[in-house]
């Protein structure tokens, strides 16, 4: 079966950010300044740079406006085939071939918030004043620096993707297979905030190695699933941060990584009104090959991959009246996490966290009302966490939380 389809999509994102930078990075600038342009010795300028410092904020604050659209159309050819070649045993094969047009364009103004010293209101210390003015044409060139546009530019991308397999029923509901198809995801562009500039990146290919296993029993009252994968990436795109500035990011590809790892669920009717399921899943990952720049290369291969926890499982059950009335208990955990694919030689810098949940209540045909509480216990965790010139920054997750939902069908 072969299905073709023209997706266009276009979406123009505009963003106003209100950011702030520290000045204590320019006093070497100034200093390096004074040495090289006034040939003063390096003590003195130290202390003249030292002494400029004192009289700006500790930081100053800048709005930015990015202004970034991007149209994409993407067109794709596809089909599936099995063919049955014994009793139960079924060869599997399938193609897809995806073309995908993008237009983007970008335009970045930053805006200097904060008033800065004036070298004419220090005219009685000239060499104060000269040092000054030469701290605000550092500032001015960062902030000219970091305004850009970029003219509408179109690319294409193209990719084949094959995949075979074969299965085998060897007892009524219970199937092994094995599945190998290629992945692919197109490449791009965009903007790096901390620099307002704009970047390329490459599409990313992986090759998928999937064994599974399909099973019912009981009468198929009980379901149990499982399956083995490995995932062999070549250029995948990485969202990676290149300084100490949390707005400093950029999509680079690495040039070789996997992902191996399983997954368990199963499911059981335990009665007519009652119903527990399970699931955990493992996932190792690394990337084999991958160095990148940003003022230093920085050689990340062996690292794993950003906000991918190597475990994870969760549980619960339903429980249902004939009544109306039904309970749903559930639980579920995820394991420590990198935030970041750099400096991961501190330890994983989000922990683990486990969240219990639950919903009770009344339905008909026609209207339901149910209590229903998350994060029972009020769990204290973090969605991320991460350092920013220094400071440490945090997103906490939601709290517990407590209500009454009403729905209503006509």
């Amino acid at each position: 079966m072969k299905l073709i389809s023209a997706t266009p999509t276009s979406t123009a994102v505009a963003r106003r950010m209100r950011l702030s930078a520290s000045v204590h990075g320019l006093t070497s600038q100034v200093t390096a300044y004074l040495v090289s342009q006034f040939g003063l010795p390096l003590p003195t300028a130290q202390f003249l740079a030292a002494e400029a410092r004192s009289v700006y904020p500790d930081r100053v604050f800048i709005s930015s406006q990015q202004l970034y659209s991007v149209d994409i159309e993407t067109t794709a050819a596809f089909g599936d085939a099995s063919w049955e070649v014994a009793p139960g045993l079924k060869l599997l094969a399938g193609f897809r071939y995806d073309r995908e047009r993008q237009k983007v364009a970008n335009s970045n103004m930053v805006i200097l918030n904060t008033p800065i010293p004036n070298p004419a209101d220090y005219a009685s210390n000239p060499t104060l004043a000269l040092i000054i003015g030469a701290v605000n044409d550092l500032l001015t060139a960062q902030i000219d620096n970091a305004n850009s546009s970029g003219p509408e530019s179109t690319t294409t991308y193209e990719a084949f993707l094959p995949k075979g397999g074969v299965s085998f029923e060897f007892a009524p509901d219970k199937t092994v297979s094995a599945i190998v198809q290629r992945g692919y995801r197109s490449g791009g562009s965009g903007v790096n905030p901390g620099r307002a500039s704009t970047h390329v990146y490459d599409p990313e290919y992986t090759w998928n190695y999937e064994l599974s296993l399909r099973t019912q029993w009981l009468d198929r009252r009980l379901t149990f699933n499982t399956n083995a994968f490995y995932v062999d990436w070549t250029d995948q795109q990485v969202i990676v941060q290149l300084s100490d500035s949390v707005y400093d990011y950029e999509t680079r590809n690495a040039g070789s990584s996997r992902v191996w790892g399983f997954e368990v669920e199963s499911d059981f009717d335990v009665t007519q009104r009652l119903n527990v399921y399970g699931s955990v899943g493992y996932a190792n990952s690394k990337f084999l090959d991958f160095q990148t720049t940003g003022g230093v290369v920085l050689d990340l291969s062996g690292f794993e991959f950003a906000n991918a926890p190597r475990w994870t499982w969760a549980a619960g059950f339903d429980w249902r009246h004939p009544s109306g009335f039904s309970a749903n208990v559930n639980v579920n955990y995820r394991g420590a996490q990198f935030q970041d694919v750099r400096d991961q030689n501190a330890g994983r810098n989000v922990p683990s966290r486990t969240l219990a949940n639950a919903k009770i209540g009344y339905s008909n045909d026609n209207f339901g009302a149910y209590l229903v509480a998350t994060n029972i216990f009020d769990d204290k965790y973090y969605d991320y966490q991460y350092e920013n010139a220094g400071r440490l920054q945090a997103l906490f997750g939601e709290p517990r939380m407590i209500g009454l939902t009403f729905e209503g069908r006509f």
